[in-house]
């Protein structure tokens, strides 16, 4: 997995490279300016790109995979297309994948994220520092420790998932989905915009399923529970609650289908 780390306020120095670099782990592209900035990336090779202007200090990077949909199937962006988003960051709307972009054009920061929230942005501020990195450890480490929020990791008790796009440590943000972040003057300034699929892709679904279920009844036996249910939802075959299913040769004990209405 590919990562960033940086540290944006107005006492970075040269001299103090070895002490940044001990906060995260071998980088492969690095950047540097006195009382302004310091930023690393790196991680896999193949989902780590970056580009800079010697002439005005300008930088970017993009971490993750961006996808292109063609005729002929779908295709990862390579470097140069990174550089041509990069550049015109109105292209990166819309776009399919799971990837952060970051760009400096010499006084602003903008960082931009997937639709989906899949990769992520912390940030946290740090007496005058802001401190940002697509690892929250990372930013602990630097902090020298942080405390955890439970309101936010509650839900991880029963679930797998969490259910807001909030840091689970305090005193730490986190940049969710369609998210966009700038700074400024170490100002931050931050949005982001939940992802709603589109009402089309539902379009006929429970028509398309139900036939789908049908089939494999007739011909091969029906291989999951929830997939009978919506059958005789649909159909109104004999239903029954937390009994022995039999549908030809297949047995389905304890399955639970809803009542045909």
């Amino acid at each position: 997995m590919s990562w960033l780390f940086g540290i944006i306020g107005p006492n970075i120095r040269n001299g103090d490279l070895h002490r940044y670099r001990t906060f995260h782990d071998t980088q492969i592209y690095e950047y540097v300016k006195e009382g302004s900035h310091y930023f690393a990336g790196g991680g896999n090779i193949q989902t780590c790109f970056s580009g800079k202007n010697a002439a005005d200090g300008s930088f970017w990077m993009g971490l993750g995979i961006i996808l292109q949909t063609e005729d002929r199937g779908s295709k990862i962006y390579s470097r140069e297309e990174w550089s041509s988003i990069a550049h015109n960051a109105e292209m990166l709307k819309g776009q399919n994948g799971h990837y952060v972009l970051l760009t400096f054009d010499g006084n602003l920061f903008n960082i931009q994220t997937d639709a989906l929230g899949l990769r992520t942005i912390y940030w946290a501020q740090i007496e005058n520092e802001i401190v940002i990195s697509t690892r929250m450890d990372w930013i602990a480490k630097y902090r020298n420790g942080s405390t955890v929020d439970y309101r936010n990791t509650g839900s991880r008790w029963l679930l797998f998932n969490q259910l807001s796009y909030r840091s689970l440590v305090k005193e730490t943000n986190r940049l969710g989905p369609n998210g966009k972040m700038t700074v400024r003057n170490n100002r931050v300034t931050f949005t982001s915009k939940l992802f709603t699929t589109p009402p089309r892709i539902y379009d006929n679904y429970f028509e398309r399923r139900c036939s789908r279920v049908s089939s494999s009844i007739s011909s091969a036996g029906v291989e999951r529970k929830t997939d009978i249910a919506w059958f005789v939802r649909r159909t109104g075959f004999p239903s029954t609650s937390f009994a022995n299913i039999e549908i030809g040769k297949k047995r389905f004990p304890n399955a639970y289908l809803w009542k045909s209405s």
